[in-house]
């Protein structure tokens, strides 16, 4: 496994998500479960739950997001995303994110913003 103390650089391609806000992260796991797994949506159809699921706790208010499988995420990367279910819930947003590259560092604890802001000041320092 990658060395904790080491940073990896990751290169997504364009995705399609399921986003929502929430305030504690079960509130957001259940209504992304209830989209995802749960065929909470136009279709009516249940997605198998993708990794990662990505968190963006710094945001006000925080926001959680599901990577939706494929062909909403193609599988290919020369592929455009293939436009998902509408979710039935209007707590929920579908939306199609561009290619983007992120720095990744595994931690114990939560991803408070205390947390979140030092490892990106420690990674810029570097």
């Amino acid at each position: 496994g990658a060395d904790e103390d080491e940073y990896q650089l990751r290169r997504y391609c364009a995705m399609q998500v399921a986003e929502c806000s929430y305030e504690k992260r079960p509130e957001g796991y259940t209504l992304l479960d209830g989209y995802t797994q749960g065929g909470e949506n136009a279709a009516g159809i249940p997605m198998p739950r993708t990794a990662p699921c990505l968190m963006l706790p710094c945001l006000s208010p925080k926001r959680m997001r599901y990577v939706l499988p494929s062909p909403h995420t193609p599988l290919d990367s020369t592929k455009e995303p293939v436009p998902a279910p509408a979710p039935t819930c209007d707590l929920l947003e579908t939306k199609n994110l561009p290619s983007f590259t992120v720095a990744v560092k595994r931690f114990s604890g939560y991803g408070t913003p205390d947390i979140v802001f030092g490892l990106r000041d420690e990674l810029k320092a570097s």
